[in-house]
């Protein structure tokens, strides 16, 4: 099939697009690799194939004009000419981006993919146009206690690549954590972050931590890789108003030992304590505790294999690329035939 897919999230466009393209789907984006060189530096080039890269000159050709980013939105145009080209479009987030250009993206079966972002705050509009025939997918089953819920399509969470992460080897005594901008975006959890990790070894991946414990700043993604395999556990310490993000998943996919903090502030659709149930991780509910969780991680080594071991198949069991490209080729060839 041919996919458009629209997008406001570089890290999960790179997820997905890679997915639907080893599904054998074509796939051209609005979004960050929109033509075909990503504008963010967080991973590294999706290969396209010809097809794709001629499907830009239809949409120049046809009119069509983007470019990624919330301030050029009302800038974007998209011919339903262009959009007839393809089977399915597929929308992250943006319900805004949906309702601007309806009349010409309804000509093929339109899917929003939530992203746990504004869940409240989005049901009535997605419900007007749910009755106009918009498919909605969810990520986390948590949306649904949101109050006006409007229902889903179908129920298909992140995914990653099984192969893509691991084996992990726990061989540093850091504790590793990612987060952009972690004091700007979450400045109650970067506080918690600072005195949970004082004085003990630690690292902090992603811009804008200059100053922080353990601040490396922006990794490659083979330098991620490399601190997932080797940092003995992972600190889960901001997201907590979504239910749950990339980096956590990555980090339990790898098979790294995942400590995530659920105290306040504390979301109403934070999912991450369950997604840990039964041991597959440590759930801390105060500071000391995620102290003293991430000294049995460095002192006992048992403990953080058999961490390791069952979180690794939580993530496959949940967000294993295998299971999950299934849902969406499912769901594709019930929308598009």
């Amino acid at each position: 099939m041919k996919i458009l897919y629209v997008s406001v999230h570089s890290v999960l466009e790179d997820d997905e697009i890679r997915m639907f393209k080893r599904l054998g789907h074509d796939v051209f984006p609005l979004g960050v690799n929109f033509g075909f060189q990503a504008v963010e530096p967080f991973r590294d080039p999706i290969p396209f194939n010809e097809g794709e890269h001629a499907l830009l000159d239809r949409f120049h050709a046809l009119g069509g004009r983007f470019r990624y980013g919330a301030p050029y939105a009302a800038e974007t145009i998209v011919p339903a000419a262009f959009v007839e080209l393809f089977d399915i479009v597929v929308v992250m987030h943006d319900l805004e981006m949906i309702l601007r250009h309806w009349p010409a993206l309804s000509v093929r079966p339109v899917v929003w993919r939530t992203i746990g972002q504004n869940i409240e705050g989005l049901e009535e509009t997605a419900s007007r146009l749910m009755g106009q025939g918009l498919n909605i997918v969810r990520y986390s089953p948590v949306e649904r206690r949101a109050p006006g819920y409007c229902g889903e399509t179908a129920l298909i969470r992140f995914a990653k690549h099984e192969d893509d992460y691991g084996p992990w080897l726990g061989h540093s005594d850091h504790v590793l954590t990612f987060a952009n901008l972690f004091r700007q975006r979450y400045p109650a959890e970067a506080e918690a972050y600072g005195q949970i990790v004082a004085g003990l070894p630690t690292m902090l991946g992603g811009v804008g931590n200059e100053g922080m414990d353990g601040a490396v700043g922006l990794l490659t993604p083979e330098q991620q890789k490399i601190h997932y395999d080797a940092c003995r556990g992972y600190l889960y310490c901001s997201g907590r108003e979504v239910p749950y993000t990339l980096n956590f998943m990555e980090a339990l996919m790898t098979g790294m030992p995942v400590i995530a903090c659920d105290f306040a502030p504390r979301g109403a659709y934070y999912e991450v304590p369950e997604l840990l149930a039964d041991g597959a991780g440590i759930v801390a509910t105060n500071v000391a505790e995620a102290r003293d969780a991430i000294v049995r991680l460095l002192e006992d080594r048992d403990f953080a294999d058999e961490t390791s071991r069952l979180g690794r198949a939580r993530a496959v069991a949940l967000f294993g690329q295998a299971h999950v490209s299934r849902q969406w080729d499912d769901l594709f060839t019930a929308l598009a035939g």
